[in-house]
């Protein structure tokens, strides 16, 4: 009976040089198996840019004679799955942003956008504070934890910070509240607490904040 044997390679204190990457693995599998044994890669699955990764992996693995002859080389397969929700947000729900006039898009990545920018524009430790009081107010878990930015370019990021603000929804809504109260009408702050507030109030914003967390959470994460 063949049995599949798994093992860690810890390898995360390299940088992004191929060459540091490949002699990192040749260093741990000296540590799990004893000199004497011969060990080859049958093949490999990376990101598919930046270093240590595709070909350029390969050939750095193959300098050290950890190859086998038919080495497989491939990339991971998450982007590809994550374009499935891109397309979708960015035909259907649409994007964040401005519109020609200037005005913020009616979205639910806009409002994520607005979320995130909020953390940067406003003082953070006031902001830190203010949530923590409306969370004591509510009776819940007080502890401040920053929402993730929705990068366009790395949809698990969106999905991400979608499920964090629709979970605590009503207390962003009562924090942007206190925002307004306290900030000067013609101040930035203020500007991207209305309009977060605005998206907020509307029902179909709502649900396209909910799909994008159900497509989350039952799609992309348990790839």
């Amino acid at each position: 009976v063949e049995r599949v044997q798994k093992y860690l390679l810890e390898v995360n204190c390299t940088n992004e040089d191929s060459k540091d990457n490949a002699l990192a693995i040749h260093h741990a599998l000296k540590r799990i198996w004893p000199p004497e044994l011969s060990i080859v890669l049958q093949g490999q699955c990376t990101d598919s840019g930046g270093g240590g990764t595709l070909h350029a992996l390969a050939r750095e693995l193959k300098a050290l004679g950890l190859c086998a002859p038919n080495y497989q080389v491939a990339s991971c397969t998450l982007h590809d799955i994550q374009t499935a929700l891109r397309n979708s947000v960015e035909q259907v729900l649409g994007l964040g942003g401005t519109d020609e006039n200037g005005e913020y898009l009616q979205t639910a990545m806009q409002m994520l956008h607005g979320c995130y920018n909020l953390q940067n524009w406003h003082n953070s430790e006031e902001l830190k504070q203010l949530y923590k009081y409306v969370r004591q107010t509510e009776g819940l878990e007080a502890k401040f934890k920053r929402l993730p930015e929705p990068v366009l370019t790395r949809w698990w990021l969106v999905g991400a910070c979608a499920v964090m603000l629709s979970e605590k929804f009503e207390t962003w809504k009562k924090v942007l509240r206190g925002v307004l109260t306290y900030s000067k009408a013609n101040s930035a702050v203020y500007k991207i607490a209305s309009s977060i507030l605005g998206l907020m109030g509307k029902p179909v914003i709502r649900c396209d904040l909910k799909l994008i967390c159900v497509f989350h959470n039952f799609f992309l994460f348990p790839h």
